[in-house]
């Protein structure tokens, strides 16, 4: 009994050796061009990168539990606290500054999302790259997928918009020339038309309780072919289902 005890003991220490590189992870704080973050990693080379953003008014902790269940899997994960929570605007007294400024911060975290590939390819030797992001984070990825083809797999959860004709009608009729032109370029549904084909995951809750059911299936519909669309029974936030699937999605495209 004792020998078979020593034996079963072996085999388990064995086998922790074997998974332990993706079990253990470490998070550590960095600053990217300016912008705090966390690198979540298992110990060991990286060849599959994902950059996780949050949603709004978030920041790098918040999806943390998440990233480190992702990096378990021997994907390093970075997480940065985008510059909309950092270094929010002051608010707007026109609807030229609010246009302005939406533009600006818009674009201020598409460019942090770019960066932080840049920094996972520098600092980790990342060659495949992916990107996750939820709510806001999900917006701000439709764009990336038209802007930057390094992102081979985007999974965006719970990514919802109004289409900018809902914004031109709602603003006064000497500014709508303005209105369309600004929130064109930051569009995610005109963005999101652009991606590659087979590149996109579009993840959404049947009960999301923040963004309305016509707002997901706007970028539902403006998205590429061979996208690949799930629906769960969950609210805003999804469940442990839909992000263990993302998990699964962008592990296999970045094989």
């Amino acid at each position: 009994m004792g020998l078979r005890l020593r034996t079963l003991t072996l085999l388990a220490a064995a086998a922790a050796a074997g998974c332990g590189g993706h079990t253990k992870v470490s998070v550590r704080p960095v600053t990217v061009d300016g912008v705090r973050a966390f690198v979540v990693a298992s110990p060991g080379r990286h060849a599959a990168g994902v950059v996780m953003v949050h949603g709004a008014g978030g920041d790098r902790s918040e999806l943390l539990p998440r990233a480190r269940l992702l990096a378990r899997r021997g994907i390093v994960v970075l997480l940065p606290t985008q510059p909309s929570t950092a270094s929010p605007p002051p608010r707007p007294t026109s609807v030229h500054e609010l246009l302005v400024e939406t533009q600006g911060v818009q674009n201020a975290d598409v460019r942090s999302a770019e960066r932080a590939g840049r920094f996972l390819a520098a600092r980790y030797g990342v060659t495949r790259l992916g990107y996750l992001g939820w709510s806001a984070g999900a917006k701000t990825g439709a764009i990336l997928a038209a802007r930057d083809p390094r992102f081979r797999a985007l999974a965006l959860l719970s990514a919802g918009a109004q289409a900018v004709s809902a914004f031109v009608a709602a603003a006064p009729p000497a500014s709508r020339g303005e209105v369309r032109r600004f929130l064109t370029s930051v569009d995610p549904i005109t963005a999101i038309a652009h991606g590659r084909p087979g590149t996109i995951l579009l993840e959404d809750g049947r009960r999301d309780e923040i963004v309305p059911r016509a707002a997901l299936e706007n970028v539902v519909r403006a998205a590429p072919p061979q996208t690949t669309v799930r629906w769960y029974d969950a609210g805003h936030a999804l469940d442990d289902r839909a992000w263990s699937d993302a998990f699964d999605w962008l592990g296999a495209r970045l094989r």
